[in-house]
C-alpha cells in the first residue's frame, strides 16, 4: 500500500518507452506501474477523460484534474479541434458524472455547418445530457447502468447515490463538489424510458404506439403461438397447465400527496405504454361508475353520514391513495396495463377495468 503513496525513485522517469522526461503524474484508474510526464499523460488519456490523476510535487501526491493539465476533449474531428471553433466560441467547461466521480471537462464542440447539436455530440460519446438545449451537465451511460442495477438490487435511491458520488470525488469536503443530485434525478428517469424504447423497437417516439407495448409480458403464462407446443390441447392436464391464473391486490402505502402541479407539472414519461391502464379510459370509468353513491357504499350509517367527513378530510391532500394491480399468480409478474391509482378506496368496479385491460389484445388459452 505504501508503494502507491510515493514514487520509489526520487526522480522517476516517464513510463513511456520513448520518453525520457521526468514522470510526475500517477493515474489512480490505470494499472500502469509508474508515472507519466504531462505530455504523455494527456496523449494516453484523450479517450479516458474521467481518470483520476495525482501529481507528485516532491513531498506528497495531490489530486489534479486533466483539465488543469491542459487536456481538451474534442468532438467531430478525432483528436483535432474544429477549425470553426475560434470564430464560433472557444472550448467550454461541462460537468460530467461518471463511475469515478464528478469531473469538470473542457469540451471543444464541433461547430461546422452540418455538425450535430451539442446534445447529439454528447450522446455520441455515451454521455447523457441533462438538457437538450446548451447542456452544461451530463451523465455517462456507465453510471446510469450502475445505478439502475443498484436501485433494483440494493434499493439505492438517487439521493444516496449522488451523495456517494460527491464523497467519491472529495471525501474530505463533499459540499465543495458541484451538486449533481437534481440533474441526475431527472436523467435517471429519462434513462429508464429510453431503455424501454430501445427494448420495444421504438425508432421514433413521436409515432403512436399500442397501449402497454413497452411492458414485459409474463413468460410463464401460456399463450398459443408464443410459448406452447403444437397440440397442447391434447395434454391430459391441459385445464390446469394451460390456464392463466390472475391475481388482483392493492397497496395502500403507495400514496401520493398533492404537491402542486399534478400531471401538467410532472407528466408521466411512459404514459399509456407500460404497466398503467390507459388514463383516459380509466378517468372516464371513474366519472361514470365512481360517483358519490359508490364512495359511500361501505358506510353502515347513511342517514348520519358519520364516515363521510372523516374520509374527505383524510384524503383531501392525496390525489392517489394507493395502487391496485393484477399480476400472474405463478410468477408474480405484473401485467401490462394492469395497474391503476386508487382514488377513494378499493372498489370492485376497478377490478373489472384491470381484467379488461389484461385480456384485451392477447390470446389466452383459458382463465
Amino acid at each position: 500500500m505504501y508503494l502507491h503513496e510515493a514514487p520509489i525513485d526520487e526522480k522517476p522517469i516517464c513510463l513511456q518507452a520513448n520518453c525520457k522526461e521526468a514522470g510526475a503524474y500517477d493515474c489512480v484508474d490505470c494499472d500502469a506501474p509508474g508515472y507519466w510526464c504531462r505530455e504523455c499523460l494527456i496523449e494516453d488519456h484523450q479517450y479516458l477523460p474521467f481518470h483520476r490523476i495525482n501529481a507528485w510535487d516532491g513531498n506528497s501526491l495531490r489530486h489534479v484534474n486533466l483539465k488543469e493539465l491542459g487536456m481538451t476533449v474534442s468532438f467531430g474531428h478525432e483528436l483535432g479541434l474544429c477549425p470553426h471553433m475560434a470564430t464560433e466560441g472557444g472550448p467550454q467547461d461541462i460537468t460530467i458524472l461518471d463511475v469515478t466521480g464528478i469531473h469538470s471537462v473542457r469540451m471543444a464542440w464541433c461547430r461546422c455547418a452540418a455538425a450535430p447539436t451539442q446534445a447529439e455530440q454528447l450522446f455520441e460519446r455515451k454521455w447523457f445530457p441533462a438538457t437538450l438545449q446548451r447542456p452544461r451537465t451530463a451523465i455517462s451511460f456507465r453510471v446510469l447502468k450502475l445505478f439502475h442495477l443498484l436501485n433494483h438490487v440494493a434499493r439505492t435511491n438517487p439521493w444516496d447515490f449522488a451523495g456517494t458520488m460527491h464523497r467519491l470525488t472529495d471525501n474530505v469536503c463533499p459540499t465543495s463538489v458541484t451538486d449533481i443530485y437534481k440533474p441526475f434525478k431527472h436523467v435517471q428517469r429519462q434513462w429508464r424510458v429510453v431503455r424501454a424504447w430501445k427494448r420495444g423497437g421504438v425508432r421514433d417516439p413521436a409515432l403512436p404506439r399500442l397501449n402497454g407495448s413497452l411492458a414485459m409480458w409474463c413468460v410463464s403464462c401460456p399463450i398459443p403461438g408464443v410459448n406452447l407446443d403444437p397440440g397442447w390441447q391434447q395434454h391430459p392436464d391441459s385445464d390446469l397447465i394451460h390456464t392463466v391464473f390472475i391475481g388482483v391486490d392493492g397497496n395502500f402505502r403507495l400514496r401520493r400527496h398533492n404537491k402542486g402541479g399534478g400531471e401538467k407539472a410532472d407528466p408521466s414519461l411512459f404514459g399509456n405504454d407500460a404497466y398503467y391502464a390507459p388514463h383516459p379510459d380509466y378517468k372516464m370509468f371513474c366519472r361514470v361508475r365512481g360517483g358519490a353513491p359508490d364512495d359511500m357504499a361501505d358506510m353502515t350509517c347513511r342517514m348520519v353520514k358519520a364516515g363521510e367527513p372523516q374520509r374527505r378530510t383524510v384524503n383531501a391532500n392525496r390525489p392517489t391513495n394507493g395502487n391496485l394491480s393484477n399480476s400472474c399468480v405463478r410468477s408474480g409478474a405484473f401485467a401490462p396495463k394492469g395497474t391503476v391509482d386508487i382514488i377513494l378506496g378499493e372498489r370492485y368496479g376497478v377490478i373489472f377495468v384491470l381484467l379488461r385491460e389484461r385480456l384485451i389484445g392477447r390470446q389466452f388459452c383459458q382463465c
